[in-house]
């Protein structure tokens, strides 16, 4: 089976399954932590407005401090960040819990959180540049690497938001959140351990002109993700509030877990076929698809009518996702590929965080049907935004020299 063979010859890559394994342990936390603040901060406060605030500082905090601790990572070795920014993240979580039982006053909590957030050193960057770096010259089993991952993601987040919320509820808030600390800091220190996996840092030269990363290419991938991100925020917002309206609040974690795994499935899938033609044609012909079928949301008149339409749109998401990563690793200039990568997740943080705010907004006003609106927009400026990026991003994939902050007769990095 094809399926089978290239991921099978995928992880016979030397050192693949300790450091994609300690990967998932790393970054598992990201699906837990925003759910474990909300169930603490709530607790503590009895208000969800103080909760919201705190997760959206957590959110603000890792938009950041993401990009900076990436940068680092790809001038001192991921080594270097891994042994820190755990440390520091863990511990605001720390002072966040004492901070609660020691009933401080609630403008303090969102501040820490905050703080937190600056710690995120996003494991799934610093795990996907690992495969870049060791298939280089093997770009269609990259391709495979970054569809395994992107499925991994979606499993993270259909696994992780059900068992926070069991441990919070059954058990306590301060374990809500002591769970995601502890995998964390487990999964950083094991990736660390793994320094023959990393890409080789890339420190920055005295007297040589560095441009910024988010420039040319990488910022259109970077306000695709955005607008990405702005589906998935409102989706989950809407969702919830849908199938409140329409009598069965419970369904709205069965509709997100199926577009959840529309999206791994189609990850996979994806993952196995051998793609060999531009990449940029793939991005713009998949964005298109997905736009497409985002429109269909404000169509849905139950909950089994919505998780059919999300689900129809989920097939989409993995293969957009995948490509763009691999676009994002043939546009980047040499040295930079972690924080390239990392702009992509922070444009997804980016549009969550607003398309959440902004359908909470429309649901107060109008009720959850008329949300779905802002949920196709962002779908449609999303798909527009893939075609009409495709070409400038390929012309930067095929000539070095138009990289995104990449000198001229830079070396290909990804072939």
């Amino acid at each position: 089976m094809v399926l089978g063979t290239r991921y099978r010859q995928l992880l016979r890559t030397p050192g693949a399954l300790g450091f994609s394994g300690a990967g998932i342990l790393a970054r598992a936390p990201m699906s837990m932590e925003g759910l474990a603040v909300v169930f603490l901060v709530h607790a503590a406060t009895g208000s969800y407005a103080a909760a919201g605030l705190a997760t959206g500082a957590l959110s603000l905090g890792s938009a950041v401090g993401a990009p900076v601790l990436a940068r680092l990572s790809d001038r001192r070795g991921q080594a270097w960040v891994l042994r820190r920014a755990p440390f520091w993240r863990t511990g605001c979580y720390a002072l966040l819990l004492l901070a609660v039982h020691l009933g401080a006053p609630d403008p303090v909590l969102p501040v820490v959180a905050g703080l937190a957030g600056l710690g995120t050193a996003q494991p799934g960057a610093l795990v996907r540049a690992r495969w870049a770096h060791l298939l280089a010259d093997q770009p269609s089993l990259l391709h495979t690497a970054f569809s395994l991952e992107s499925a991994l993601d979606e499993l993270l987040f259909i696994v992780g938001p059900p068992l926070v919320t069991l441990v919070a509820t059954q058990g306590s808030p301060t374990a809500g959140l002591l769970v995601p600390a502890a995998g964390l800091l487990t999964g950083a220190l094991l990736l660390a351990a793994q320094g023959g996996t990393a890409p080789p840092p890339a420190p920055r030269e005295r007297g040589v002109h560095h441009p910024r990363v988010l420039t040319g290419p990488l910022a259109l991938l970077a306000g695709t993700y955005v607008l990405l991100g702005g589906v998935f925020g409102s989706v989950e917002v809407t969702t919830v509030a849908f199938a409140r309206e329409q009598g069965s609040p419970g369904a709205a974690g069965g509709i997100l877990a199926a577009y959840a795994v529309s999206s791994m499935l189609a990850g996979l899938a994806w993952g196995a076929l051998p793609h060999t033609e531009d990449a940029s044609r793939r991005f713009a012909l998949v964005g298109l698809v997905f736009g497409v079928l985002t429109l269909g949301y404000p169509l849905a008149s139950s909950t089994g009518g919505l998780a059919v339409l999300l689900c129809l749109s989920g097939f989409a998401i993995s293969p957009l996702l995948v490509t763009g990563l691999a676009l994002v690793d043939r546009v980047a200039a040499p040295g930079t590929r972690t924080e390239a990568m990392t702009w992509t997740t922070t444009g997804l943080i980016v549009g969550v965080s607003l398309s959440g705010a902004l359908a909470g907004a429309v649901i107060d006003a109008a009720g959850a049907h008329r949300a779905l609106l802002v949920c196709s927009a962002c779908g449609l400026l999303a798909g527009l935004a893939a075609v009409l990026g495709a070409r400038p991003l390929g012309e930067a994939a095929r000539h070095p020299a138009a990289r995104a902050g990449a000198a001229p007769g830079a070396p290909s990095v990804a072939g």
